[in-house]
């Protein structure tokens, strides 16, 4: 049996899990279309549109994970500025614990490594950041919820098919 593209990603991805390369922490309740139905639209569109369909839990519970492996993608397609972003995160733990939150959010250091995080993103503010990764993310998760669907032998829900459109810009 030929594993496909989403297959062969997944292998990898789960290698990559089990000898500690990469964290993913999920909820308790990843399955849950009543949370996923109020997500920020312009951030999670297609988990959003999952959760209003109230689609079955483990096709949510995909969808989600596949977002998360998302991320994971995404930073191996640009690990310099993951990396950079890690690090503002890192260090702004260590200086608000250190500091308080106020002093710490304000400590030059994190200041200025807060500015390389939003220039390389080319970013205004952290929440811009935001909106750059989850939509990327949403977006390699969609051949995993097209899968899902099919492997139930169900068509996609017209509201679910218009968010994938959307996050590929095929939005009319």
């Amino acid at each position: 049996m030929k594993a496909n593209q989403s297959q062969l990603f997944l292998l990898i991805m789960v290698f990559l899990l089990m000898v500690g390369e990469i964290t993913i922490s999920l909820g308790n309740d990843i399955g849950d279309r009543a949370d996923a139905a109020t997500r920020r639209e312009n951030q999670y569109p297609l988990t959003r549109s999952l959760g209003e369909e109230r689609v079955d839990s483990n096709v949510l519970a995909a969808g989600i994970i596949a977002h998360e492996f998302g991320h994971v993608e995404d930073a191996s397609n640009r690990p310099g500025l993951w990396q950079t972003y890690q690090d503002y995160i890192d260090l702004r733990e260590k200086r608000t614990s250190e500091l308080g939150l106020q002093k710490g959010l304000m400590d030059p250091s994190v200041t200025q490594k807060l500015q390389s995080v939003l220039n390389g993103f080319g970013a205004k503010d952290i929440d811009a950041v935001s909106l750059d990764t989850d939509p990327r993310a949403e977006r390699i998760a969609i051949p995993v919820i097209e899968q899902s669907f099919a492997n139930n032998r169900k068509k996609v829900p017209e509201r679910v098919q218009k968010a994938i459109n959307k996050l590929l810009g095929k939005q009319k």
